[in-house]
């Protein structure tokens, strides 16, 4: 089973966008972790930072399983699953860097249109958004084409990324809405640090 764990952890030629995007989310983690203490701004009832470290650790955990579904795929098609790893972290570091861009300058970084700089930031997420979507709609097709992982595995993994999928609709549905709270209005009080409402 520890060979699940590999693709993290070396630099296997077909993953080198995902483990460059990887190191960029634990340099902006840190960052993340180390301004929040002396930043005593607020963004939506909280620390800015709070928001970018939530992404960049979700980030990693999304990163470091996408490369082992590569990893785990029948390597049939390499510059596939290379442009996967590419498109997937790229996706991701332009995600991420535009939501700390915009903790450091103070304003909300998700629905925000004050500004045409800021509807366009939050456009540019989007944009990004649906490269990850589709680049994952690539990989659920190579899952569906069949492998040679035991049955229950491969299933899980198909199941997974179908539910991920169809998951990413509410994203759509949030941005019609024109939010991404529910049954409140942004900004009112939530959980602690993840501020779900």
């Amino acid at each position: 089973m520890t060979s699940f764990l590999v693709p993290i952890f070396r630099w296997p030629g077909q993953n080198r966008g995902l483990l460059i995007a990887l190191w960029f989310h634990v340099g902006l983690a840190v960052f993340a972790l180390s301004a929040m203490p002396s930043d005593h701004r607020q963004i939506l009832g909280l620390n800015p930072w709070i928001k970018p470290l939530k992404f960049d650790l979700s980030v990693l955990i999304y990163l470091a399983t996408v490369a082992i579904l590569l990893h785990l795929l029948d390597h049939r098609r390499p510059k596939i699953e290379s442009l996967i790893g590419w498109a997937v972290g790229v996706a991701m570091i332009a995600e991420d860097a535009v939501i700390s861009m915009q903790s450091l300058r103070g304003v909300p970084s998700h629905m925000n249109y004050t500004t045409l700089f800021n509807g366009a930031a939050f456009g540019l997420m989007g944009v990004f958004i649906i490269v990850n979507t589709v680049m994952l709609t690539v990989l659920f097709v190579l899952y569906l084409q069949g492998s040679k992982l035991p049955a229950a595995l491969a299933w899980g993994i198909r199941i997974g990324l179908g539910a991920f999928l169809a998951g990413s609709i509410e994203g759509l549905v949030m941005i019609v809405h024109g939010g991404h709270t529910v049954g409140a209005h942004d900004g009112a009080r939530g959980v602690s640090f993840v501020n779900w409402a």
